[in-house]
């Protein structure tokens, strides 16, 4: 995802190797939004917003598959 071939910095990806996983509903109360749940990085936080419960839960466990797990 570059936008010319002459650059090195890639634009719109996120990447997931070392990404930390978090959901609360105190996220979700504190920015007025549903289905929201953050990611962690070495170097950023980006909050994500599916559109439903099913498809956050299906994010996380694709970016995670041990986060419900370990979240109980």
């Amino acid at each position: 995802m570059y936008n010319s071939r002459n650059e090195t910095e890639e634009l719109g990806i996120i990447n997931l190797t070392m990404v930390r996983v978090s959901y609360t509903e105190d996220l979700e109360r504190m920015l007025d939004k549903q289905h929201v749940f953050a990611l962690y990085t070495k170097n950023n936080a980006y909050m994500l917003q599916a559109a439903s419960r099913e498809e956050m839960d299906d994010w996380i466990r694709q970016i995670d598959p041990w986060y419900h797990v370990l979240a109980k």
